[in-house]
């Protein structure tokens, strides 16, 4: 897994407005920095770093549930 790719998208889930934070925001960070990682590879590098990043934050806050609609949306793209 790169860990500068985890790290990137991490620090974005951290930082981000909620408003900003949505499947196609994070996506958009693997785009920028690294066009030909594989599906599935990003697949699991976004659950990693959402998972991480909703564990700093309360369970019900407005953060954590921003984070937690990620999950689903990237589980079932397509980035073909």
């Amino acid at each position: 897994m790169p860990a500068d790719l985890y790290t990137k998208i991490y620090n974005f889930l951290s930082n981000a407005e909620e408003e900003d934070i949505t499947a196609g925001s994070v996506i958009y960070q693997k785009i920028k920095k690294n066009p030909w990682i594989t599906q599935n590879e990003l697949k699991s590098i976004i659950e990693w770093a959402v998972t991480f990043a909703k564990n700093q934050y309360e369970r019900g806050s407005l953060r954590y549930t921003t984070l937690l609609k990620i999950l689903p949306e990237v589980r079932y793209q397509s980035f073909e």
